[in-house]
Protein backbone atom coordinates (compact mmCIF):
# COMPACT_ATOMS: atom_id res chain seq x y z
CA UNK A 1 0.00 0.00 0.00
CA UNK A 2 1.49 3.74 -1.00
CA UNK A 3 1.61 5.82 2.13
CA UNK A 4 1.21 9.34 2.23
CA UNK A 5 4.91 10.94 1.45
CA UNK A 6 4.60 12.84 4.97
CA UNK A 7 3.68 9.78 6.69
CA UNK A 8 6.96 8.88 8.33
CA UNK A 9 9.18 5.47 8.29
CA UNK A 10 8.17 4.84 11.91
CA UNK A 11 4.61 5.24 11.58
CA UNK A 12 3.63 3.25 8.59
CA UNK A 13 5.79 0.58 10.21
CA UNK A 14 3.58 0.60 13.39
CA UNK A 15 0.58 0.39 10.61
CA UNK A 16 2.01 -2.45 8.99
CA UNK A 17 2.64 -4.50 12.67
CA UNK A 18 -0.90 -3.44 13.03
CA UNK A 19 -2.27 -5.35 9.96
CA UNK A 20 -0.34 -8.44 10.81
CA UNK A 21 -2.00 -8.68 14.33
CA UNK A 22 -4.87 -8.12 13.00
CA UNK A 23 -4.87 -10.50 10.33
CA UNK A 24 -3.77 -13.13 13.05
CA UNK A 25 -6.71 -12.22 14.90
CA UNK A 26 -9.10 -12.37 12.00
CA UNK A 27 -7.89 -16.11 11.27
CA UNK A 28 -8.63 -17.08 14.76
CA UNK A 29 -12.39 -15.47 14.91
CA UNK A 30 -13.21 -17.19 11.65
CA UNK A 31 -12.36 -20.62 12.95
CA UNK A 32 -14.36 -20.23 16.49
CA UNK A 33 -17.32 -18.40 14.62
CA UNK A 34 -20.71 -20.16 14.54
CA UNK A 35 -22.50 -17.63 11.90
CA UNK A 36 -21.67 -15.94 9.04
CA UNK A 37 -22.41 -12.64 10.71
CA UNK A 38 -19.56 -13.73 13.45
CA UNK A 39 -17.37 -13.83 10.54
CA UNK A 40 -18.61 -10.41 9.19
CA UNK A 41 -18.01 -8.41 12.41
CA UNK A 42 -14.43 -10.19 12.90
CA UNK A 43 -13.49 -8.90 9.16
CA UNK A 44 -14.78 -5.21 10.20
CA UNK A 45 -12.81 -5.42 13.51
CA UNK A 46 -9.88 -6.48 10.97
CA UNK A 47 -10.17 -3.53 8.85
CA UNK A 48 -10.30 -0.99 11.75
CA UNK A 49 -7.50 -1.82 13.75
CA UNK A 50 -4.45 -1.22 11.53
CA UNK A 51 -7.11 2.14 10.28
CA UNK A 52 -6.99 3.62 13.97
CA UNK A 53 -3.12 2.78 14.20
CA UNK A 54 -2.91 5.13 11.01
CA UNK A 55 -5.18 7.73 12.68
CA UNK A 56 -3.78 7.72 15.91
CA UNK A 57 -0.42 8.34 14.31
CA UNK A 58 -1.24 10.91 11.57
CA UNK A 59 -3.07 12.87 14.73
CA UNK A 60 -0.58 12.16 16.92
CA UNK A 61 2.20 14.18 14.29
CA UNK A 62 -0.23 16.44 13.70
CA UNK A 63 0.63 16.13 9.24
CA UNK A 64 -2.35 17.41 8.36
CA UNK A 65 -4.76 20.45 9.24
CA UNK A 66 -8.10 18.21 10.42
CA UNK A 67 -10.03 17.85 8.01
CA UNK A 68 -7.15 16.78 5.92
CA UNK A 69 -6.37 14.48 8.44
CA UNK A 70 -9.68 13.15 8.06
CA UNK A 71 -9.46 12.72 4.13
CA UNK A 72 -5.88 10.73 4.54
CA UNK A 73 -7.50 8.40 6.89
CA UNK A 74 -11.33 7.78 5.20
CA UNK A 75 -8.73 7.03 1.63
CA UNK A 76 -6.37 4.66 3.75
CA UNK A 77 -9.40 3.07 5.58
CA UNK A 78 -10.92 2.66 1.36
CA UNK A 79 -7.50 1.18 0.00
CA UNK A 80 -6.87 -1.30 3.08
CA UNK A 81 -10.68 -2.32 2.60
CA UNK A 82 -9.63 -3.35 -0.78
CA UNK A 83 -6.95 -5.20 0.01
CA UNK A 84 -8.63 -6.97 3.37
CA UNK A 85 -11.03 -8.02 0.85
CA UNK A 86 -8.74 -9.79 -1.78
CA UNK A 87 -6.51 -11.28 1.44
CA UNK A 88 -9.09 -12.73 3.76
CA UNK A 89 -12.40 -11.65 2.86
CA UNK A 90 -13.07 -12.89 -0.66
CA UNK A 91 -11.73 -16.56 0.93
CA UNK A 92 -14.10 -16.43 3.40
CA UNK A 93 -17.19 -16.09 1.42
CA UNK A 94 -17.92 -12.68 2.33
CA UNK A 95 -19.72 -9.83 -0.03
CA UNK A 96 -17.25 -7.50 -1.84
CA UNK A 97 -17.53 -4.32 0.31
CA UNK A 98 -15.78 -2.22 -2.68
CA UNK A 99 -17.93 -0.71 -6.04
CA UNK A 100 -17.49 -2.07 -8.80
CA UNK A 101 -17.89 0.94 -10.74
CA UNK A 102 -15.72 3.41 -8.71
CA UNK A 103 -13.57 1.74 -5.97
CA UNK A 104 -15.28 3.39 -3.40
CA UNK A 105 -16.73 2.01 0.16
CA UNK A 106 -20.22 0.51 -0.49
CA UNK A 107 -22.75 2.18 1.73
CA UNK A 108 -23.87 -0.47 3.72
CA UNK A 109 -20.07 -1.35 4.66
CA UNK A 110 -19.50 1.79 5.53
CA UNK A 111 -22.50 2.00 7.50
CA UNK A 112 -21.81 -1.02 9.41
CA UNK A 113 -18.30 0.38 10.07
CA UNK A 114 -19.39 3.45 11.47
CA UNK A 115 -21.85 2.03 14.32
CA UNK A 116 -18.74 0.20 15.51
CA UNK A 117 -16.49 1.18 18.85
CA UNK A 118 -13.76 1.50 16.43
CA UNK A 119 -15.20 4.01 14.52
CA UNK A 120 -16.39 6.10 17.84
CA UNK A 121 -12.93 5.63 19.11
CA UNK A 122 -11.33 7.33 15.64
CA UNK A 123 -14.15 9.85 16.27
CA UNK A 124 -12.65 10.84 19.71
CA UNK A 125 -9.14 11.09 18.42
CA UNK A 126 -9.99 13.30 15.72
CA UNK A 127 -12.06 15.29 17.76
CA UNK A 128 -9.43 15.91 20.22
CA UNK A 129 -7.11 17.33 17.72
CA UNK A 130 -9.89 19.82 16.60
CA UNK A 131 -10.06 20.54 20.05
CA UNK A 132 -6.45 21.15 20.85
CA UNK A 133 -6.25 23.51 17.66
CA UNK A 134 -9.05 26.00 19.01
CA UNK A 135 -6.46 27.61 21.71
CA UNK A 136 -3.09 28.93 20.28
CA UNK A 137 -0.62 30.81 21.77
CA UNK A 138 0.25 33.95 19.87
CA UNK A 139 3.25 36.39 21.05
CA UNK A 140 2.92 40.09 21.59
CA UNK A 141 5.00 42.27 19.46
CA UNK A 142 6.09 44.49 22.40
CA UNK A 143 8.21 42.60 24.69
CA UNK A 144 7.78 43.58 28.49
CA UNK A 145 10.51 44.59 30.49
CA UNK A 146 11.29 42.95 33.73
CA UNK A 147 14.43 44.16 35.54
CA UNK A 148 17.15 43.90 32.71
CA UNK A 149 15.37 41.09 31.45
CA UNK A 150 12.60 41.00 28.52
CA UNK A 151 10.20 38.59 28.94
CA UNK A 152 7.80 37.73 25.35
CA UNK A 153 4.14 37.57 26.71
CA UNK A 154 1.97 35.42 25.11
CA UNK A 155 -1.89 35.56 24.85
CA UNK A 156 -4.35 33.09 24.18
CA UNK A 157 -6.55 33.65 21.27
CA UNK A 158 -9.22 31.83 21.14
CA UNK A 159 -9.91 30.72 17.18
CA UNK A 160 -13.04 28.98 16.00
CA UNK A 161 -13.35 25.48 15.62
CA UNK A 162 -12.65 23.83 12.55
CA UNK A 163 -15.85 23.94 9.91
CA UNK A 164 -16.51 21.05 7.99
CA UNK A 165 -16.91 22.87 3.90
CA UNK A 166 -19.17 19.61 3.23
CA UNK A 167 -21.07 16.92 5.40
CA UNK A 168 -23.60 14.78 4.38
CA UNK A 169 -26.11 12.43 5.68
CA UNK A 170 -26.14 8.76 5.22
CA UNK A 171 -28.02 9.09 1.84
CA UNK A 172 -26.49 12.10 1.05
CA UNK A 173 -30.79 13.20 1.14
CA UNK A 174 -29.63 16.09 3.56
CA UNK A 175 -26.11 18.05 2.84
CA UNK A 176 -24.35 20.98 4.51
CA UNK A 177 -22.35 22.85 2.48
CA UNK A 178 -20.64 25.78 3.54
CA UNK A 179 -23.02 26.44 6.09
CA UNK A 180 -26.27 26.49 4.44
CA UNK A 181 -28.19 23.24 4.71
CA UNK A 182 -29.47 21.83 1.66
CA UNK A 183 -32.02 19.15 0.78
CA UNK A 184 -32.20 17.10 -2.02
CA UNK A 185 -34.29 14.05 -4.11
CA UNK A 186 -32.99 10.64 -4.14
CA UNK A 187 -32.28 11.44 -7.84
CA UNK A 188 -30.12 14.64 -7.02
CA UNK A 189 -28.47 12.70 -4.19
CA UNK A 190 -27.26 9.95 -6.24
CA UNK A 191 -25.59 12.52 -8.33
CA UNK A 192 -24.47 14.15 -5.12
CA UNK A 193 -22.90 10.98 -4.34
CA UNK A 194 -21.25 10.15 -7.39
CA UNK A 195 -19.23 13.79 -7.25
CA UNK A 196 -18.48 13.13 -3.66
CA UNK A 197 -17.20 9.82 -3.78
CA UNK A 198 -14.96 10.94 -6.72
CA UNK A 199 -13.80 13.96 -4.63
CA UNK A 200 -12.48 11.73 -1.94
CA UNK A 201 -11.23 9.36 -4.53
CA UNK A 202 -8.68 12.20 -5.75
CA UNK A 203 -10.30 12.30 -9.29
CA UNK A 204 -13.28 15.21 -9.04
CA UNK A 205 -14.53 15.31 -12.28
CA UNK A 206 -16.82 13.31 -13.61
CA UNK A 207 -18.33 13.18 -17.26
CA UNK A 208 -21.70 13.92 -17.13
CA UNK A 209 -22.77 11.71 -19.51
CA UNK A 210 -21.38 9.03 -17.30
CA UNK A 211 -23.44 10.89 -14.84
CA UNK A 212 -26.63 10.39 -17.00
CA UNK A 213 -25.73 6.95 -17.88
CA UNK A 214 -25.57 5.88 -13.99
CA UNK A 215 -29.02 7.93 -13.78
CA UNK A 216 -30.27 5.66 -16.74
CA UNK A 217 -31.44 8.78 -18.81
CA UNK A 218 -28.46 9.42 -21.07
CA UNK A 219 -30.80 11.55 -23.51
CA UNK A 220 -31.25 13.98 -20.47
CA UNK A 221 -29.53 16.86 -19.44
CA UNK A 222 -27.66 17.12 -16.05
CA UNK A 223 -28.62 20.36 -14.98
CA UNK A 224 -32.33 19.75 -15.67
CA UNK A 225 -31.94 16.65 -12.51
CA UNK A 226 -31.38 19.96 -10.29
CA UNK A 227 -33.79 22.55 -12.31
CA UNK A 228 -34.33 25.62 -9.85
CA UNK A 229 -31.92 24.16 -7.41
CA UNK A 230 -29.63 26.24 -5.60
CA UNK A 231 -26.85 23.87 -5.51
CA UNK A 232 -26.52 24.04 -9.20
CA UNK A 233 -23.71 26.37 -9.96
CA UNK A 234 -22.44 26.76 -6.11
CA UNK A 235 -21.85 22.86 -4.83
CA UNK A 236 -22.09 21.33 -8.23
CA UNK A 237 -19.78 23.22 -10.90
CA UNK A 238 -17.70 22.33 -13.75
CA UNK A 239 -15.14 20.13 -13.71
CA UNK A 240 -11.53 21.07 -15.44
CA UNK A 241 -12.62 19.57 -18.47
CA UNK A 242 -15.20 20.49 -21.11
CA UNK A 243 -18.48 17.90 -20.32
CA UNK A 244 -17.08 17.12 -16.58
CA UNK A 245 -18.64 18.36 -13.36
CA UNK A 246 -17.54 17.94 -9.65
CA UNK A 247 -18.21 19.36 -6.02
CA UNK A 248 -16.76 22.87 -5.02
CA UNK A 249 -15.32 21.43 -1.72
CA UNK A 250 -11.89 20.86 -3.18
CA UNK A 251 -8.92 23.28 -3.25
CA UNK A 252 -9.01 23.48 -7.26
CA UNK A 253 -10.73 25.98 -8.31
CA UNK A 254 -13.31 24.96 -11.12
CA UNK A 255 -13.32 26.56 -15.13
CA UNK A 256 -15.57 29.69 -14.61
CA UNK A 257 -17.34 28.92 -18.15
CA UNK A 258 -20.69 27.08 -17.99
CA UNK A 259 -21.74 23.74 -19.33
CA UNK A 260 -24.77 22.55 -20.84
Amino acid sequence: MEYPREFPPESRAKVEAAKLRAARKFDSAKQKARWRSDVEVSFRIYVLIPFLVFANEACRLKLWPVDEIDSFCREFLRRHTIDAYTEKGKAAGLRDPISNWNGSILWEFEQDIEKTPQWQKYQDILLAVAESATLLPIPDRQPVRDGEKAVTVSTVVQTPPIDRLFSHSADYRSVSFRGTQLSFTPRQAQVIEMLHRAFMDGTPDIGKEFILEKLESPNSRLRDTFKGHEAWGSLIVPGSSRGTYRLNIGKTTARDSEQT
